[in-house]
């Protein structure tokens, strides 16, 4: 005999079967149908609908399915957790443009402050520090490197440079391994305009990303133009690297 169990909400859960050993001893042609079942057929159920039997009447009743479902009430997003429940009166399953906005907005924010965190990284990468102190050094270094290379550095110029060259070529700097004074003063200067480039290039990316961001009409349009952002500040980042390196 094959019954319909439910749950402990009523709700139809799954079918099973009775054999011969679930039969009532005192009546062998009925069977003792376990608490939680009954033998009443489950009606035809169709998408987002769900049976709940009531023990009360003896019958299954048909009620809404909408768990999962997001609905907009008051310009505020909520979710039915219930089989059962139904939208509220006034519900949406639109989500206002109100929210469509507030969200765009909110987002443009979002990805600019990240473009902005990235352009500082990028800087950091290209000039090796965002410390202006770090940067106050490099500008000394690059003088004493102009003057090497003029041949009016004087002999303790010469040195410090000497002793930052050193450093470096105990430190198995990548690229400074087995070169001289004045190619490391020429790298130097090299790289001021490696800087230079790097930094004009990060602040036209910034401008460029910000432009395309306030510009973008959907989450999924910022989402691209962040990926887009990226591979681009990647690329010319490895391409600086290859210019000095070269």
């Amino acid at each position: 005999m094959q019954i319909y169990n439910y749950d402990p909400l009523g709700f139809y859960s799954h079918t099973s079967t009775l054999d011969d050993s679930d039969r009532d001893p005192l009546n062998t042609d009925a069977y003792l149908i376990p608490a939680g079942a009954t033998a009443k057929p489950v009606p035809e159920l169709h998408a987002q609908q769900a049976a709940k039997f009531d023990a009360v009447r003896q019958r299954w009743v048909i009620v809404p399915d909408l768990v999962s479902t997001v609905y907009y009430l008051s310009d505020a997003a909520h979710t039915i957790t219930e089989r059962g429940a139904e939208l509220p009166a006034g519900a949406s399953l639109t989500k206002p443009q109100s929210m469509i906005d507030a969200e765009l907005v909110a987002a443009k924010s979002t990805a600019i402050t990240l473009i902005e965190q990235k352009a500082s990284e990028f800087h950091a990468l290209v000039v090796g520090t965002n410390d202006p102190r770090r940067a106050e050094r490099f500008a000394l270094n690059l003088e004493l490197a102009q003057k090497l290379i003029a041949g009016t550095a004087t002999a303790v110029e010469q040195q410090a440079l000497q002793m930052q060259l050193d450093a470096n070529q105990q430190a198995a700097h990548p690229i400074l391994t087995n070169k001289d004074l004045q190619w490391f003063a020429g790298w130097i200067v090299q790289f001021k305009d490696f800087t230079t480039l790097g930094s004009g290039l990060i602040e036209a990316t910034l401008i460029k990303g910000r432009a395309a961001v306030n510009a973008a009409q959907s989450i999924e349009e910022i989402e691209q133009i962040k990926a887009q952002l990226a591979q681009q500040a990647q690329a010319a980042f490895t391409q600086l690297q290859a210019q000095l390196s070269s």
